[in-house]
C-alpha cells in the first residue's frame, strides 16, 4: 500500500462569498478575509434509557453560526469595499468552500443573517470587521458532507 502524500490547505485555498438578497453578483469575502469559522456543531438532547438511569446524549439537528474577520480596503474612489453589505441585520446565501471551489471540492451554503458586525479600530493598523453570521435557514443550501463543485 503506497502513502499518500498529503496537502496542507491554508486560508489562501478557502473560496468564501456573500450574495445579499437582492444582490446578482456575490462579494467575495476571501479576497478580505483574515480569518473564517464555519461555526459548526450539534445541538444535543439528554436522554435516560430504561431502568438503569443512565444518561445519555442524542443528537437533534446541527447547527452552523460562521464568524470570520475581514480587512477593510478602500476603493480608488474612496469608499470602502463591501461595507455597505456587511451590517447587522442584512440577510443573504453565504457559501464556503474551505479547499476553494475547484470541481471536486467541497461546497457548503447556507441562508443567514448578519448577526453581528464589529469594528475595532487599532492605531496604524488595518481595520478590520468581525462579522457573526446566523443561520436562518431550514436546512443546508448545499451541505459540505455530500455537495461538491462542478464545473459549469
Amino acid at each position: 500500500m503506497a502513502m499518500e502524500v498529503l496537502t496542507q490547505v491554508v486560508m489562501r485555498d478557502l473560496y468564501l462569498a456573500w450574495t445579499p438578497d437582492g444582490e446578482v453578483a456575490p462579494i467575495l469575502l476571501h479576497k478580505i478575509a483574515k480569518k473564517f469559522d464555519p461555526g459548526m456543531s450539534g445541538m444535543y438532547q439528554e436522554n435516560t434509557a430504561g431502568g438503569n438511569d443512565l444518561v445519555t446524549s442524542q443528537r437533534i439537528r446541527g447547527k452552523v453560526d460562521p464568524k470570520g474577520t475581514f480587512g477593510y480596503y478602500k476603493a480608488s474612489t474612496g469608499e470602502a469595499i463591501a461595507a455597505e453589505f456587511l451590517n447587522e441585520g442584512t440577510i443573504g446565501t453565504l457559501e464556503w468552500g474551505i479547499e476553494g471551489n475547484a470541481t471536486g471540492k467541497p461546497r457548503a451554503s447556507i441562508k443567514a443573517q448578519i448577526n453581528k458586525s464589529n469594528t475595532p479600530v487599532e492605531l496604524d493598523g488595518l481595520v478590520e470587521v468581525e462579522i457573526e453570521f446566523v443561520n436562518i435557514g431550514t436546512e443546508w443550501i448545499f451541505d459540505p458532507a455530500t455537495a461538491r463543485y462542478t464545473t459549469v
